[in-house]
């Protein structure tokens, strides 16, 4: 909980970042352990529901991530992003 609490203001504020960029017509790109409590956050169920915004999840072991013993990382990531090229 402690390190939710030091994390969540850092969370906060990429949700806004993220929502001035929708708002300015730019684009982000947020990768986040799956699943996160981050888009439980305001403003990141606003941004989250934008149609521009788009989401997936996959295991680091489809990008060759390895962990330290050298056996493909089987990490649930989902990145969140406002473009599919992103």
């Amino acid at each position: 909980m402690r390190s939710y609490e030091a994390a969540a203001p850092h969370g906060r504020f990429c949700g806004v970042v993220a929502n001035l960029q929708l708002n300015a017509g730019r684009h982000f790109v947020n990768e986040q352990p799956y699943p996160s409590r981050l888009y439980d956050e305001p403003p990141w169920p606003g941004v989250r529901t934008d149609d521009r915004v788009m989401s997936i999840v996959f295991d680091q072991c489809r990008t060759n991530q390895r962990a330290a013993d050298g056996k493909l990382a089987k990490k649930p990531t989902e990145l969140v992003a406002s473009d599919e090229a992103l």
